[in-house]
Formats: structure tokens, sequence, C-alpha cells
């Protein structure tokens, strides 16, 4: 199931980053039942070649991979996609110029320009029923950003016009930066900029869906609560390191 069905059959999804790569880690971690897993190739250590190998093993299990590239280039869309995953993230968005060339470099003709190869995953590597394929591909794709900045939020109205827009994604640790808060995300000043962005994505009648990051499970349910439909929790390193830590713990406590 494509991520966009999953989003309007159960209203929400939950999913968490991949920093570190490897097609085991990211098959155990998608077998856990959870809904996408972000392989980010920005801060990441991942390489395209990872991304190649992370993505089907995350597909088989039912579960939605999404790549965030590093920084957005039609080409770099044209690469993550092309290697099979339906779903991208760009980073660093800010104004509705960016965000269109986004949506067009996403989507093959009659809805963008993506190029064309049909010797590619994605395509089964074949040029048989290509017509079909394509459709298919346009279908499923799912065209999330990143807004990092007050600019970014300052001109969230032009970027809500945009058509073929999926999702938009709070990057709350930028934002704070840009705000002088230095990855404090329980900051006053954050809260009003998330109240911002909740009501004018809700009040805008556009099929766009809300994102944001959260470290503790309780905040993932408050922002469950706030109606975001696409919910990211933590990040694979973070998750392992905690796991061992509390291990540690528990063996030394006496």
């Amino acid at each position: 199931m494509n991520l966009k069905n999953k989003i309007k059959n159960k209203g929400h999804v939950f999913g968490t980053w991949a920093m570190m790569a490897g097609s085991t880690n990211a098959d155990a971690i998608s077998n856990s039942g959870i809904d996408f897993i972000v392989l980010d190739l920005e801060h990441g250590s991942l390489s395209y070649s990872d991304c190649e190998n992370m993505v089907r093993a995350i597909d088989k299990n039912n579960c939605s991979p999404i790549i965030r590239i590093g920084e957005f280039s039609p080409n770099k869309v044209l690469h993550a996609l092309d290697l099979g995953a339906k779903s991208i993230l760009v980073p660093n968005v800010s104004d509705a110029n960016m965000t269109n060339q986004i949506v067009k470099s996403a989507y093959y003709y009659p809805r963008g320009n993506r190029g064309l190869s049909p010797y590619t995953t994605c395509h089964s590597f074949n040029h048989l029923n290509l017509k079909d394929s394509l459709n298919k591909n346009n279908e499923d794709t799912f065209v999330g950003i990143l807004i990092e900045s007050i600019e970014g939020i300052n001109n969230l109205d032009e970027i809500l016009e945009v058509e073929g827009l999926d999702l938009i994604y709070l990057g709350l640790y930028d934002i704070s930066i840009s705000m002088g808060f230095g990855g404090d995300l329980d900051n006053k000043e954050i809260n009003k900029v998330i109240d911002k962005f909740v009501k004018k994505i809700d009040s805008s009648n556009k099929n766009i869906y809300k994102g944001i990051f959260v470290n503790s499970i309780e905040k993932a349910k408050y922002f469950r609560e706030l109606n975001f439909e696409f919910i990211a929790y933590i990040a694979d390193c973070f998750a392992i390191r905690e796991f061992y830590s509390e291990k540690l713990y528990q063996f030394n406590k006496k």
C-alpha cells in the first residue's frame, strides 16, 4: 500500500529516521510494523547505493521507504525515485517557486517533467506496458518538503497553493536554530510556530498533510491529537544507543 493510501486509511502514520546505512537494519526496523522509514541522505551516512538495498528491504515489510535527498536538484529527485522509493522529502524549502520545481521534477508528464528511463527498478527494468507504469508511478508518488526556517513559515500561504504537494514537514531543530533557540524544541516561541503552522494548513482546505519530528511517545500522542498526519519518532542510531544504555544501566544497578 502506498503512503498516500496509508494516511487516508489510518488518518496518520508513525515512523522513524534511518541515519545508518545497512539493509539488515532497515529490514529489522521495518519488520516492527511501523509505517515508514526516512532514509537520510542529508545528515546520515547513506549513499544512493545504500538506499537502493534499504528500499528493497523496507518495501517487503509493507513499510514505506522515503528518501530525504541532501539538497534539491531535479536529478537528485529523479535518482531517488528511480531507485524505487515512491516517496521523497526535500530539505530547506522556503518558497513556492522551489516547491513547484520539486513537484514538477517528481512527476512524469503531464503532471511534471521527470526524466524517463524504463530500465530502472521503478519500471521493472523494461519498456513493456510503459504507459501503465508511468501512470502507476504518478499515482503512487508522494512529495514532501521540509520547512526549516522562519522564512518558510512566513511563505506558507504561497507554498500551500502549489498543486501536487503531499506533505509539509516541520524541521523543528533547524527552525529552533534559525530563531536563536539552539535546539530547544520546547521553547514557547517554537510552540507558537507550530500553532501557526497547524492553523494555516487546516484552514487552507488543501489536501496537504502535516509532518513533525518527536523525541518522545508522549509528544507523538500530543501531535496526533493536533491532527498531525505524519509523525516521525527519533532515529535508528538513537534507538540503538538508548536501548543499550538502558540495558547497561540495568546490568550495573545493584
